[in-house]
């Protein structure tokens, strides 16, 4: 449902980005609706985004609004209210007064008295019931790192594994299968690397272009390796509706490394 705003339909000021975020395809859509919220009758603002092609959910927001809200009288109101909703039982107009560049701005809205949009499975619901973690990030040397040489690190073999949930609500089950594709390693907060695929164990004679590496230049006492790896996820829901998200990120896995000079060896 999209809000009125003097009889044009308008958006609410955008959302803070979410922590947990779903890649938005390039043909989706926003819908907005504002609704009264709980006991003390807070309104809030509602973003729905959906993919355009298939309707479903991708994810949903709600926020409250910073913005001051007052009564109307509806005598006063010239516009219909959305189609099949009743003044004063469904909802009602009120003026939406917000601070804008040191003036302020005026808009009426129709706010409904509860959700008018029954709860849904969103893709990003779903993804939250994968379990993407790590529990080991392996490097070699497995204790001290040397500058000047070069550090291997992988995501051993048991963990480089597909990922599957499922979950139910109103009826409509979603199943979420996740496929690892990539790693990404960080150091101290700087990315360094990119390796598709888990990386290779190190193993005496193995040729370095198909092991994932990374050489430290300085010593350091302590320097934290991260390691985020990329996920293609698929989302089947049991009305037979489909959506794919590409690379999408797991947790980080972290692990604490010290960093010593290489000495040189004079014979």
């Amino acid at each position: 449902m999209l809000v009125l705003l003097a009889g044009v339909l308008v958006a609410a000021p955008p959302a803070p980005p979410a922590r947990a975020q779903v890649p938005p395809p390039a043909s989706s859509t926003v819908e907005t609706s504002v609704t009264f919220f709980g006991p003390e009758a807070e309104i809030r603002i509602r973003e729905t985004r959906r993919d355009a092609s298939t309707g479903v959910v991708l994810s949903r927001v709600t926020r409250p609004d910073p913005c001051a809200w007052g009564a109307l009288d509806p005598a006063g109101v010239p516009l219909a209210p959305p189609t099949g909703a009743v003044p004063g039982v469904d909802g009602r107009w009120l003026v939406r007064v917000c601070a804008v560049g040191g003036a302020f701005g005026f808009g009426t809205f129709w706010v409904w008295f509860a959700d008018p949009e029954p709860d849904v499975l969103s893709v990003e619901e779903v993804l939250a019931t994968l379990d993407l973690r790590l529990d080991e990030v392996a490097v070699s040397p497995a204790d001290r790192q040397l500058t000047g040489l070069p550090t291997w690190m992988w995501v051993p073999p048991e963990a480089w594994t597909v990922r599957t949930a499922s979950t139910e609500l109103g009826g409509l089950r979603a199943d979420a299968e996740a496929v690892p594709v990539e790693t990404r390693w960080s150091v101290d907060g700087t990315e360094v690397v990119r390796c598709a695929g888990p990386g290779v164990p190190y193993r005496r004679g193995t040729a370095p272009a198909a092991a994932c590496t990374h050489t430290f230049l300085e010593r350091a006492a302590t320097v934290e390796l991260a390691l985020e790896v990329r996920w293609d996820v698929v989302v089947r829901f049991s009305d037979g509706r489909t959506v794919a998200v590409p690379s999408y990120p797991g947790p980080p896995a972290i692990r604490v490394l010290a960093v010593a000079e290489a000495q040189a060896v004079v014979g």
